[in-house]
């Protein structure tokens, strides 16, 4: 080796060894502090949230809680290591520790972000990447966060559980107590970025009740709203793989929306005006495991409601279109291809022409729900009134179920498709 590579390569491993010195060496704190941007709130749904509740922007006066990463530890555990700062989240997410922030309060001021106590800085090094987890509303009574102290790794886990315990259907529970739960989280945020932006997740969905009233001579009057059973009381959200899980403790009682007690508190719903939000209350409840649980409930009562719409006439034409074009928005072409035959039959003239009314009841839907599409089976009774006799018919349909959007129309989310009718026969004629 001559003199010139000589010098080469120990001016090589010079630099090599600053380099890692740099890296592993205690780093610098700039003089720049770490600052949160304004809170934002997602309303487009996703693993963490489940629906736009009564916060659509962050409250004035709100504050979270948050955890800030940025190192991991070394093998030892006994100090961090400077040289993980450029690493991403998902590399050192098990071996870094909350020890930039942990369970700090943020408080949002309506414009601004801002916490108390001693102030934290970005490190001086341009590359450090930065991960920030965030839990709304900031209260020990709503969240167990772990880890529980700044030294302890890995990423953080968010437990929220209702202000609940116990109880029977009829123990009355307060809506009002119940708060609009959110979860934050982003990660390998640079210095550059300038401030960390979060956007929070609800966690809960927000139930609220309308009343339409479809017939125009007379009011609808609700008397009482109220909603009881068996609910999930807390729900876990693993921040390392966003992993939801439900644990088993539970609680029982009755929501209260309108009591019916008093008549003054009716409501008078009137055509053409439906009553918005019943009681004047949402009740943020259901965790997203629930609604899933009443899926089966929300088929059948999908499938009934349809029945019900497309089979029960009147001999009036205005109100057979009215109920077949409401029973048309919950399903494909296979009911309007019936629709159009009973048409071009005169099966609708008769009952007007006739003074018939045709009332469906639906005795059972049962639903497959190990393949999907869904498949469905109706057992339902007609009844054909006439001014001489009452004819009975049976009526066994079936049919493929479609998840859908949700929507005034389409409060259930299914779509019914491949409708058949397999059995429609006279049972028994009754003379009047």
């Amino acid at each position: 080796m001559n003199k010139k590579t000589l010098y080469v390569a120990i001016l090589l491993a010079a630099l090599t060894a600053c380099q890692k010195a740099e890296y592993t060496a205690p780093a610098t704190l700039s003089d720049e502090p770490i600052r949160f941007g304004a809170p934002g709130i997602a309303l487009d749904g996703g693993l963490l949230s489940r629906a736009a509740g009564p916060v659509n922007e962050f409250p004035e006066g709100g504050s979270f809680g948050v955890l800030g990463y940025c190192l991991a530890m070394k093998g030892d555990n006994t100090d961090l290591d400077y040289s993980t700062g450029p690493d991403p989240w998902n590399s050192k997410a098990p071996r870094s520790t909350p020890h930039l922030f942990h369970k700090t309060e943020v408080a949002y001021n309506g414009s601004a972000c801002y916490y108390t106590g001693t102030q934290r800085h970005w490190y001086e090094r341009q590359d450090y990447l930065y991960s920030f987890f965030a839990y709304y509303p900031y209260s020990d009574d709503c969240f167990a966060v772990t880890p529980e102290t700044q030294a302890g790794m890995g990423a953080p886990t968010m437990r929220f559980s209702m202000p609940f315990e116990g109880g029977t259907e009829n123990t009355p529970r307060e809506i009002e107590r119940i708060p609009d739960a959110m979860v934050a989280a982003s990660t390998d945020v640079t210095r550059g970025d300038g401030h960390v932006d979060l956007r929070f997740y609800h966690l809960l969905t927000c139930l609220n009740f309308k009343v339409s009233n479809h017939n125009e001579t007379n009011a609808v009057v609700v008397r009482g709203l109220r909603l009881k059973g068996t609910f999930y009381r807390s729900i876990e959200i693993d921040m390392a793989g966003d992993e939801v899980r439900y644990p088993a403790d539970t609680y029982s009682g009755t929501f209260v929306f309108l009591d019916g007690a008093r008549e003054e508190d009716d409501v008078n719903v009137t055509y053409g005006n439906p009553a918005e939000k019943i009681g004047g209350k949402s009740l943020m409840l259901a965790l997203s495991q629930d609604l899933s649980q009443n899926r089966p409930a929300e088929a059948r009562e999908h499938v009934r409601r349809f029945h019900e719409l497309f089979f029960t006439l009147s001999p009036e034409k205005s109100a057979i279109e009215h109920n077949v074009k409401r029973a048309l928005l919950l399903a494909d072409k296979s009911v309007y291809h019936y629709y159009s035959d009973f048409a071009e039959k005169g099966y609708y003239n008769r009952i007007i022409a006739g003074n018939i009314n045709q009332v469906l009841k639906v005795d059972s839907v049962v639903c497959d729900f190990n393949a999907y599409p869904y498949r469905a089976v109706t057992y339902a009774t007609q009844k054909i009134i006439r001014q001489s006799n009452v004819t009975e018919r049976s009526l066994v349909t079936t049919c493929r179920l479609l998840n859908a959007s949700r929507s005034d129309d389409n409060p259930n989310g299914f779509t019914i498709e491949g409708f058949t009718i397999i059995e429609n026969k006279d049972l028994q004629t009754i003379k009047r």
